[in-house]
């Protein structure tokens, strides 16, 4: 079994910032993550949206060249969003970026894994990101593995979108996963922390990969930056690779780029543990919607609780306002 981690800072962050991380703390943060030792790094989005030189949205590929100046010893990836971006925008690949996710829900994964050959045929490595994976079935999770054999991604994501996944769940979908992908397909975790379980889940899917020889990728993100309740921190889990595992992350590097580059944003803008997000998690409904409520209305934790049980019961897959809107105009 092999584990790989892909700091995924630079592509998770621009929920807090909106991309906006600056030019020279791009390129220090790349920088430093190669020198680091870090297997992968998410350089941003592959993105319908106009390039600017101090955010991490990139409209095509190339866009990214003025970042990558340092001596390359990661592999580079770009995350886009199934139907969002024109395909026949991609070039062929040129030895810069290795990767492209491509991120799609359950209603949507026979069309993208379809739609999925483009990437594939253009040299880059694929993964696919399945969005709240929770939420396929047995037989739908089967199937899928199924249809993706037959394109042969290099990697497939268990993804805890809304941050509620406990470890019942995470065996479910990961068994079933490996039974049925070809070996040669590697399984990759991406977790949000509403229920501070990010780290504890990373170990457990590593012990289960361990004992089923199955490679691994497992995503985190400097100092846990990321949306709402934030996502698994990479200093954590490259310090129990290390010790438990024979990895070589330089620790230093990490924690100086957090203290240089991470921190400063801490004070303009925040992510991580609170109630909120935590009971978000518990109903396992979209972290925007506690964002989008506590920020509007003055709630307490009992009436939001109120709130995300009448949500829950529309089972809504992502974030609607108006639902929103509707369920707290229902009791107030």
């Amino acid at each position: 079994m092999s584990t790989e981690l892909l700091d995924c800072t630079l592509r998770d962050g621009t929920y807090v910032n909106d991309g906006n991380f600056g030019f020279e703390t791009i390129k220090a943060l790349i920088s430093g993550l190669n020198n680091s030792n870090v297997d992968i790094i998410e350089c941003g989005w592959l993105i319908n949206k106009d390039f600017s030189i101090n955010k991490t949205y990139f409209s095509n590929i190339s866009d990214i060249e003025i970042f990558l100046e340092c001596e390359k010893k990661a592999k580079y990836s770009l995350m886009l969003y199934h139907n969002e971006y024109d395909l026949k925008k991609i070039i062929k690949n040129t030895g810069r970026i290795d990767i492209l996710r491509e991120i799609f829900r359950k209603e949507k994964y026979k069309e993208a894994i379809e739609r999925s050959k483009i990437i594939k045929n253009s040299g880059y490595q694929l993964f696919y990101q399945l969005v709240n994976t929770n939420e396929y079935n047995n037989q739908e999770l089967m199937e899928l593995s199924g249809l993706s054999n037959k394109i042969m991604p290099d990697c497939i994501y268990i993804v805890d979108t809304n941050g509620s996944m406990f470890r019942g769940d995470l065996k479910r979908v990961f068994e079933i996963m490996d039974e049925n992908l070809d070996d040669r397909i590697k399984i990759g975790f991406h977790s949000h922390n509403n229920l501070q379980l990010s780290f504890s889940l990373a170990i457990d899917f590593i012990e289960m990969a361990n004992n089923k020889k199955r490679d691994i990728i497992i995503d985190s993100t400097l100092f846990g930056m990321g949306r709402g309740a934030g996502n698994l921190n990479t200093e954590l889990i490259a310090e129990y690779l290390n010790k438990f595992y024979f990895k070589n992350y330089d620790l230093d590097i990490i924690n100086k780029l957090i203290t240089n580059e991470i921190l400063k944003f801490k004070e303009t803008t925040d992510w991580g543990y609170n109630i909120p997000y935590l009971l978000s998690g518990t109903f396992n409904i979209h972290s925007r919607y506690a964002k989008y409520l506590t920020e509007k209305y003055e709630i307490n934790p009992e009436t939001l609780r109120e709130v995300f049980a009448i949500i829950k019961k529309g089972e809504t897959s992502g974030f609607s306002k108006e639902k929103a809107e509707n369920a707290i105009k229902s009791i107030l």
